[in-house]
């Protein structure tokens, strides 16, 4: 899914170099079946069947769509798999980022809406109903990655682990050796190497969603890959950063990328509903000044640096 995975782990009486391997081989194989860089996914061939016909897919894959389209139901459509075709008119795919003309985003929001994707449980299938459009499990399936990788840890026997994809998406097995849980770092998203604070998770998941890494700036106006498919415009409401803790790695990664699109107010509403899930949703003033908007869960886990904090109770 072009990025790097990794995984920790303590074990004294567990054949733990192969359990690593094991867990790294989870992940592995859910890029090989959803990463939208290999032609060859599934995910790849379920884009060129568009329109045409549906392609039998494994059942990771099916869990992955059919999760996704739950929560493209819950959020509005704020969360939408079928946005790769307005990621590369804006070419964030193609490393050649540019601003597209009004027209061009109206034509290409037609090829856009989870509403067209048809899963068949029965026959293990998933079909695009329109030429044109493509799926794009970015904002879901490194969340399934790090699930997979971490029951590959305990079904080896392993009892504390931290599961790590792309620093954006973590999943906590147990506690670190002699401590009650795993600090992850939080990244400032407006200075490089520095943090905002730190998020303490055991048994569950964490995952970020960011505009720091894939952006550009027109004219002054800074765009990031985050896309609003309601619109077909990048996310322009003040958010620069969405951290969710939830119980699965899965539903950490959809709801951090649908909040970032809702807003911290809607988000702290979606959040607020879902039992063991906590947010904390960092926004930009015009002046550059940051406001944390944080949970109640959240608060009795995060350990902040200074940064303005202004507390929302869902």
């Amino acid at each position: 899914m072009g990025s790097f995975g990794s995984v920790t782990a303590y074990a004294a009486d567990a054949p733990v170099d192969a359990v690593l391997v094991a867990a790294l081989d989870e992940m592995q194989r859910v890029d090989t079946l959803m990463s939208h860089y290999k032609p060859d996914s599934e995910v790849s061939r379920i884009s060129a069947m568009a329109g045409a016909g549906s392609v039998r897919v494994q059942e990771d894959t099916l869990h992955v769509v059919t999760a996704a389209l739950d929560m493209g139901r819950e959020t509005g459509g704020a969360f939408d798999i079928t946005v790769a075709p307005l990621l590369k008119l804006w070419g964030f795919f193609s490393h050649g980022a540019r601003v597209p003309s009004a027209a061009e985003v109206t034509a290409t929001r037609s090829d856009v809406g989870f509403e067209g994707v048809r899963v068949d449980a029965d026959a293990v299938t998933v079909m695009l109903e329109r030429a044109g459009m493509e799926l794009d499990l970015g904002g879901i399936a490194k969340g399934h990655a790090v699930d997979l990788a971490a029951w590959a840890l305990r079904a080896g026997g392993v009892r504390s682990a931290l599961v790590n994809l792309s620093n954006s998406a973590f999943r906590a097995v147990g506690s670190p050796h002699g401590e009650d849980q795993w600090r992850i770092a939080v990244s400032h998203p407006r200075a490089p190497g520095e943090q905002l604070g730190v998020v303490l998770i055991s048994d569950e998941a964490l995952a970020t969603s960011a505009d720091t890494e894939q952006f550009f700036v027109h004219e002054g106006v800074r765009y990031g890959h985050i896309m609003d498919p309601r619109t077909g415009y990048p996310v322009s409401n003040g958010v620069v950063s969405v951290t969710v803790v939830a119980p699965t790695g899965l539903e950490a990664d959809a709801l951090a990328t649908a909040v970032f699109v809702l807003g911290p107010d809607e988000g702290m509403s979606l959040i607020g509903e879902r039992p063991r899930t906590s947010i904390l949703v960092v926004t930009e003033e015009a002046d550059g000044r940051l406001n944390l908007h944080v949970s109640e869960g959240m608060r009795t886990r995060f350990l902040p640096s200074q940064v303005e904090e202004r507390s929302e109770r869902p």
